[in-house]
């Protein structure tokens, strides 16, 4: 007992000090509080009450967007709108009134602005008006005194340099909406918001998180009627809080943006697709869609009347044709059926089979493209090729069968999707007897396999299917991943991201039926008789490639004497062309579809020439060409 009343006593000593504290720190507070609201209270309640502090966002520009030569395709710059913030707005009407006169809009249109951001705080601005005139900020910024609450705000506008020149493969931004804020969210480290603008379509949607960058802010302290109080007045340094922008990064694409444009101008009045790749690597030279549509004119809010035109036109100008719709590949296709009938033993190449135009099988009847003239007489694979001969490849369609055919198809990459990084591509179809007995339950029949074996019927592929199934084809039997950015890099070059050719399968196809396919095509741009040589062909290039007409709809009785101009553009058959070169040391392969031009050499067949020319006219190595030009000059083809 004793020791606990010692030990009892030493600790009292100490509770006195620690009252003491408590006691002293109290009346500190006690004297603060009576400093702030009893002796200085009315002069800090009038403070508080006229001065708020308000934060101010600086947009941060997107990422650049360059060719494989570092040329800017994609850049930001400022635009200026008009907002109005609720909370600093004291006379609405009048705002408004006098507003509506100076921006050139009606009251009923900021009621419904003010109206769909209701929901947003009373501090936060509301866009009025987007993308203004310089003259416009000029005359809101010389009243603004009179319209407390009414700002003039930088945001940054999008650019694309080249408008509707490769606009779906880069794409477009807008506005985010409430249903994309949520999921935004979950994904993105920094916070998105109502009113940010983020990548929609294309590359601009993909890479956003890499394109996008970080906002800053600034602060100041603003009166009662949102005016910014000068800096010799206020309390704090608020520069101290300033937080820079930090731009996105850089994306460098594959793209050659000379090829695009040649691509554009060549394919000048068409519509369709046009797809350049490399079949060393799978990178996308070129990447075209015709027609676009300018993706500036989405990059702040789209005008209505420019969406209206865009949704009504036949010719669906949103609609990416090289990878979001697919079609049939008419005699492009047949190239596929000989590596089947080639790989199965199932005819020798040096075969002859006699064409009169017409083959038959059963009670079916089948033309021949040259049923007219009495068709191609005899013909072996390497003629067939070059001539294109129905009748030739209807016969070995029937000999191989649908099941053959669809193996070496998908062998090549066809009906499944291509894997290239883009929002909205399709796979395409490549029949079967298993497709057809699970797509419309029914068997398949003898009958419908000669119109498969020449790219009708059932089959359809995307441009860019077409062109990685020949980029196959010319390196070799390798199916590389197509893909479009090259690199990914900081604002100051810095390397974040370097792409590498992927290499997805290699298909084992014998050297001997390579070496076939590969003379056979070369026949039909540099041999006489060959459905592209008055259209494709160019001394010392070694063009290699394929002609395809494709049937939109199955002609009908009253139409088969009709030559296919004389029907209407809708009806009209598709043309295609693939071509690659050197034919025997592969740098580029093009595609080109021109739907419903009737005929390839009426268009697609020069595209292809052309392009391939503008890309090798200074990588050809002259030792490992087959044909040495002996004239320099040749007569120029007007460009289709």
């Amino acid at each position: 007992m004793l020791g606990q009343r010692e030990e009892i006593r030493e600790y009292q000593e100490r509770y006195r000090y620690f009252v003491l504290f408590l006691m002293g720190a109290f009346l500190i507070i006690f004297l603060r509080i009576w400093y702030l609201q009893i002796l200085n209270g009315d002069k800090f309640y009038i403070y508080s009450k006229e001065n708020s502090l308000k934060q101010e966002k600086i947009p941060a520009p997107r990422g650049k967007i360059l060719d494989r030569n570092r040329e800017i395709l994609v850049d930001s710059e400022p635009s200026f709108d008009i907002t109005w913030t609720p909370q600093f707005v004291t006379k609405t009407a009048q705002t408004k009134q006098y507003l509506s006169k100076l921006i050139d809009m009606t009251e009923a249109d900021i009621d419904q602005i003010l109206l769909r951001d209701k929901v947003l705080p009373g501090f936060h601005p509301r866009i009025i008006k987007q993308d203004v005139s310089r003259d416009d900020v000029a005359k809101v910024e010389a009243n603004l005194f009179d319209m407390p609450g009414i700002e003039v705000g930088v945001a940054i506008k999008r650019i694309y340099r080249d408008r509707e020149m490769g606009s779906h493969l880069y794409g477009y931004i807008g506005e985010t909406n409430a249903d994309e804020l949520d999921r935004l969210n979950r994904l993105s480290f920094e916070k998105y918001y109502m009113g940010d603008f983020i990548g929609k379509f294309g590359i601009e949607e993909r890479y956003e998180e890499y394109l996008r960058g970080i906002d800053g802010a600034q602060y100041a302290e603003v009166d009662a009627f949102g005016r910014k109080k000068s800096t010799a007045g206020v309390l704090f340094d608020y520069d101290q809080l300033k937080r820079d922008p930090i731009a996105g990064k850089n994306l460098v694409l594959t793209i050659d943006r000379n090829l695009q444009q040649k691509a554009a101008e060549f394919f000048k009045g068409k519509v369709g697709a046009v797809i350049a790749l490399d079949p060393r690597t799978g990178e996308i030279l070129a990447m075209h869609s015709q027609p676009g549509f300018n993706p500036t004119d989405f990059s702040r809010g789209i005008d209505p009347e420019i969406w209206n035109g865009l949704i009504s036109n036949p010719d669906k100008p949103l609609l990416d044709k090289t990878i979001q719709d697919s079609f049939p590949p008419g005699s492009t296709f047949k190239t596929i059926t000989a590596l089947a009938g080639l790989e199965e033993n199932v005819i020798p190449p040096q075969e002859v089979i006699n064409c009169n135009g017409h083959y038959y099988l059963g009670r079916g009847h089948y033309r021949c493209w040259t049923w007219r003239d009495g068709g191609h007489g005899q013909v072996n694979m390497h003629r067939a090729i070059k001539e294109s001969c129905d009748a030739y490849f209807y016969r070995l369609g029937v000999a191989l069968g649908v099941d053959r055919i669809a193996k070496y198809a998908t062998l090549l990459g066809l009906s499944r999707k291509t894997g290239l990084n883009l929002k909205g591509e399709v796979s395409g179809t490549i029949p079967s007897e298993a497709w057809k007995k699970k797509r419309f339950g029914e068997k398949w029949y003898p009958g419908e396999t000669p119109s498969i074996a020449i790219g009708q019927g059932y089959v359809t592929v995307t441009a860019l299917q077409l062109a990685k199934s020949y980029a196959a084809i010319a390196n070799g039997g390798k199916l590389y991943l197509p893909h479009v950015v090259k690199r990914i890099e900081e604002t100051n070059g810095e390397l974040l991201h370097q792409a590498e050719p992927q290499l997805t399968r290699i298909s084992k196809i014998s050297p001997r039926t390579l070496k076939i396919l590969k003379d056979g095509l070369y026949a039909v741009v540099n041999e006489p008789g060959g459905t592209a040589y008055w259209s494709a062909r160019w001394d010392g290039l070694d063009i290699a490639g394929k002609t395809g007409t494709a049937q939109v709809i199955r002609i009908q009785k009253g139409d088969r004497e009709k030559k296919c101009e004389q029907l209407e553009f809708k009806y009209r058959d598709h043309g295609w062309f693939v071509g690659f070169a050197p034919v025997d040391d592969p740098k580029i392969v093009v595609v080109v579809l021109a739907l419903h031009d009737c005929h390839p050499y009426s268009g697609a067949t020069t595209v292809v020439r052309n392009m391939i020319r503008e890309y090798l006219k200074d990588k050809v190595n002259p030792s490992k060409i087959r044909f040495k030009p002996k004239h320099p000059k040749q007569e120029t083809i007007p460009h289709a």
